[in-house]
């Protein structure tokens, strides 16, 4: 997921162990909104694939729930990208190796002629709370060094 109000990336502790990243040990607690300060496992650098594009990022390790990542500012800027709803998807602008990520809807409706929708991250999470359906994708590789 992109969250353009995130501070730092974020991922999951489970993805970090699954790569076998070197996590840096941290007793910071991060405190986001509506819900309680949980610990921060640490933090770890590791190489970021989008298609062709790629570069060393920092990842803040914490649990996750609905995630195993969250790109934040920082990674939009590194890579010149941005998310493009009118085009349904997020492109990354850097003249050394541009890349589109196109939206593909994932769940029930998959093959149905549906109309996708990006939503920021406030809007997805208020649309769960409605108890709307809500489908997440997104083309990422992670590989460790």
């Amino acid at each position: 997921m992109i969250d353009t109000g995130a501070t730092n990336n974020f991922m999951s502790r489970r993805v970090a162990d699954r790569l076998g990243l070197i996590v840096t040990k941290n007793s910071t607690r991060l405190k986001a909104v509506n819900s309680d300060a949980m610990p921060i496992y640490g933090s770890a650098v590791s190489s970021l694939k989008v298609g062709t594009w790629q570069a060393e990022c920092n990842f803040t390790v914490v649990n996750l729930d609905d995630f195993d990542l969250i790109l934040c500012i920082e990674f939009l800027g590194l890579a010149k990208a941005f998310v493009a709803p009118h085009i349904k998807g997020i492109l990354i602008g850097d003249e050394r190796s541009p890349y589109f990520v196109h939206v593909v809807s994932k769940g029930p409706d998959v093959g149905k002629s549906k109309e996708i929708e990006l939503q920021t991250a406030k809007q997805f999470k208020a649309g769960v709370k409605r108890g709307e359906q809500a489908y997440v994708a997104a083309s990422i590789e992670i590989k460790a060094e």
